[in-house]
């Protein structure tokens, strides 16, 4: 990922724009890609520091100095450093250190001091070759790590990915996001909203009259802790987001040291939608209670939920897991609100008391300070609050709880 110093902005009318590569801009930082990149497969096996100087030679009088330093830093992120020594760094040190000052200390007047001799007696004291000490003596330090592997790519994807990882760097920075889609599939929605509750976003999804969703998205500066991980998380939705058939972006973006306030917008369509690995849709938590769940019995069978819940002009609801009671045919959902806020919390409780008849039972971090009593018990809904992890057990306590309540099966709310 790009930091702000790598981006090339321009500040018009209240808002920041990125200029596109011009065709002599491409082909320029096309021809220095290529040279970086056969310089980082030729150095697999050599130190960090060799690679940087390589490439500062190879990049002294290049034209677009900024550009070409978005491209190192992208081909960085793609190259695996290890310390290359089977020793501990400190270790090595304190045995030679230690091993010259005692002979320092033997030496007789008119004697010379003799490295070889020390580092014998290191060598001896580590059961290293003299090589070895001396190769693993700073090894720690990261200009002299090795480069174990690259992840290659081609030339021309490189220039692309900065021209992207520009777009991504000012998300980095974004106060609150706009995001609005269309699309003629439920699939494609249900599919983008389950990607962006597998990033752990805070979001709101409205529906649009005329079709299509917005979606109100916290951005890493309305945070008060977390926010480099927070805005990476949002930085990676954007190749997915590209993706989608029909899009527009915008946000408001607090920039440079005095963080001021402008405007970013970003639009696009996309024919058919870029495949994205399909296990970036259920986090480790959910996939976790699933299968603890599963353990449980065989009363209700339980699996990712694909079912979008609507109450129209109120809100949409995406649970991560759909549970079914084998006899009776009672459906019943599971929407797990781990990483979010107290405002979105309060959406739901909205949204249930607004009329959604489907049983869904919201899991709620304790650290949200929210009372399981916000929901009344006659409403189909409730909120589990749970400390640390959520239980398997006490989704299905609460289960045959809505099962006793309202014994009929439910549909979902928006499908193909």
């Amino acid at each position: 990922m790009l930091t702000a110093d790598l981006v090339q902005v321009r500040r018009r009318s209240g808002n920041l724009e990125i200029p596109a590569f011009s065709s002599a801009q491409v082909r320029s930082l096309g021809i220095v890609a290529e040279q970086l990149i056969s310089v980082c497969k030729s150095l697999v096996g050599q130190s960090s520091g060799t690679l940087l100087a390589q490439w500062d030679a190879l990049t002294e009088r290049a034209g677009y100095p900024k550009q070409v330093r978005g491209l190192r830093k992208l081909l960085l992120d793609r190259c695996s450093f290890e310390d290359g020594s089977d020793v501990v760094p400190r270790e090595i040190r304190n045995a030679l250190f230690t091993a010259a000052a005692k002979h320092r200390y033997d030496l007789e007047e008119g004697e010379i001091f003799s490295r070889t001799d020390v580092l014998t007696e290191a060598s001896a004291l580590l059961n290293l070759p003299s090589d070895a000490i001396e190769s693993g003596l700073f090894s720690d330090l990261k200009e002299n790590h090795l480069l174990v592997s690259f992840d290659s790519l081609a030339a021309v994807q490189l220039v692309r990915e900065l021209e992207r990882a520009q777009r991504q760097a000012v998300l980095l920075r974004a106060v609150r996001v706009t995001v609005t889609l269309r699309s003629s599939s439920a699939a494609e929605y249900r599919l983008f909203f389950q990607r962006l509750k597998f990033r752990q976003l805070l979001h709101t999804i409205t529906p649009l009259e005329g079709g299509g969703y917005e979606i109100q998205i916290d951005g890493p500066y309305s945070l008060f802790q977390s926010v480099t991980k927070y805005g990476l998380q949002l930085a990676l939705m954007l190749p997915i987001l590209e993706g989608f058939p029909e899009w527009e972006l915008d946000a408001e973006i607090a920039w440079g040291v005095a963080k001021e306030r402008y405007g970013f917008h970003l639009s696009g369509a996309c024919k058919s939608s870029v495949d994205h690995p399909r296990n970036d849709t259920v986090s480790e938590e959910v996939s976790r209670l699933r299968e603890q769940f599963a353990k449980l019995g065989d009363d209700w069978q339980v699996r990712d939920s694909t079912d979008l819940l609507e109450l129209s002009g109120t809100g949409l609801c995406v649970p991560d897991l759909r549970f079914e009671h084998n006899e009776s045919g009672q459906v019943a959902y599971l929407e797990v609100m781990g990483f979010w806020s107290r405002a979105a919390v309060w959406k739901r409780v909205e949204l249930v008391e607004s009329g959604l008849s489907e049983a869904v039972i919201f899991t709620v971090g304790r650290r949200l300070r929210v009372s399981e009593e916000v929901l009344s018990d006659d409403l189909p809904s409730q909120i589990y609050v749970y400390k640390g992890v959520i239980s398997a057990k006490e989704i299905l306590r609460r289960l045959e709880g809505i099962r006793a309540a309202t014994p009929r099966s439910k549909s979902p709310i928006l499908d193909d």
